[in-house]
């Protein structure tokens, strides 16, 4: 760390997923100085010069905005999809390496900034329910995260938005063939597609370029069925409940944390009716009381806060405090 007082010290978080970036640059008593937003960062999916301008415009223009030197950068932590694996951090590394900021580069998975958006950079376990499914844990010492889930579509990401979708498309055409009971999603999907026979669907399935996110979009549909009384979509939902609670209990059993907190992150979780059915399934399973926090603060809250950590600066009530007001308060269900 450079010799520059505390005070005028900055530092940047980075959440980076499939679909956007986020950045934002901040002080060291949690006060958000600065944002910045752009296109996917998952070296998996983008090409490789295209992460690599997207992380340095970030990081450059959160500075322009704020009028700093690169001295006075204490660290910049990258929370981004796509690297679990040491393999992957080293591709990320060498986008900054001869840069001015080659050596202020943390990376981590961006689960963890969804983590630490819940628990303010304490142990814990985030369950990410949206398009796709994951649990991970840290514990105090943040060694040996625990991953469970995450296996992709193909795979796995059971409970996930793309799983509940998926079973609604199976659950209607079964309907169809007369393999499986009548239900409301057949005409709430037609009507979705605006389509006249729900054989028309398999041209819109199979044709879209993004038949992942169009398909995990329908998840919205089956909250809505199910509340309106339909059985095949209480059962979708049931289902998926069901697998996401085996995820965190598989997740709870590899940890060695006593009432580790669960933080609630995705979009399946902004439905108030389906996060309280989860939230019920699971206290009942685990047979005890459970912290479950649903943040509303943004992952790139919390690779803010992992950036201040590893420049081992406190994060006191008075630091999360500012950063809350920069966003909404958290709440618990």
């Amino acid at each position: 760390m450079s010799r520059v007082a505390n005070g005028t010290k900055r530092w940047i978080g980075i959440d980076g997923g499939g679909t956007k970036t986020s950045c934002v640059i901040g002080d060291c008593e949690g006060k958000i100085l600065a944002t910045s937003l752009t296109g996917s960062s998952n070296i998996h999916s983008n090409p490789h010069h295209q992460v690599k301008e997207r992380l340095l415009q970030l990081i450059t223009d959160v500075m322009q905005k704020t009028d700093i030197s690169i001295d006075q950068i204490a660290g910049i932590q990258l929370c981004l999809s796509g690297c679990d694996r040491e393999s992957d951090k080293k591709h990320i590394r060498e986008f900054f390496r001869g840069t001015k900021f080659e050596k202020k580069i943390g990376i981590a998975n961006d689960a963890i900034a969804a983590l630490y958006a819940g628990t303010a950079g304490a142990p814990g376990i985030v369950l990410i329910a949206g398009t796709g499914s994951i649990a991970y844990g840290l514990s105090k010492d943040q060694s040996n995260p625990v991953r469970v889930g995450g296996w992709g579509y193909l795979l796995g990401d059971e409970g996930s938005g793309y799983h509940i979708g998926q079973m609604a498309l199976t659950s209607v055409l079964k309907s169809f063939d007369g393999r499986g009971p009548h239900t409301l999603l057949t005409t709430m999907l037609m009507e979705h597609f605006e389509i006249k026979n729900i054989q028309e669907i398999i041209p819109i399935i199979y044709g879209d370029q993004y038949t992942r996110t169009l398909i995990a979009s329908l998840a919205e549909i089956v909250m809505k069925a199910e509340a309106s009384g339909d059985g095949v979509a209480a059962d979708i939902l049931e289902q998926a409940v069901i697998e996401k609670c085996f995820i965190v209990k598989a997740a709870i059993s590899q940890m060695k944390e006593n009432e580790i907190p669960i933080v609630l992150h995705g979009g399946l979780f902004s439905n108030d009716r389906y996060k309280k059915k989860f939230c019920t399934q699971l206290r009942s399973e685990l047979n005890t009381e459970v912290n479950m926090i649903e943040s509303h603060l943004p992952p790139v809250a919390g690779a803010y806060i992992l950036a201040l950590q590893q420049s081992e600066m406190q994060i006191d009530q008075k630091v999360q405090n500012q950063i809350k007001e920069y966003y909404q308060p958290a709440g618990s269900c």
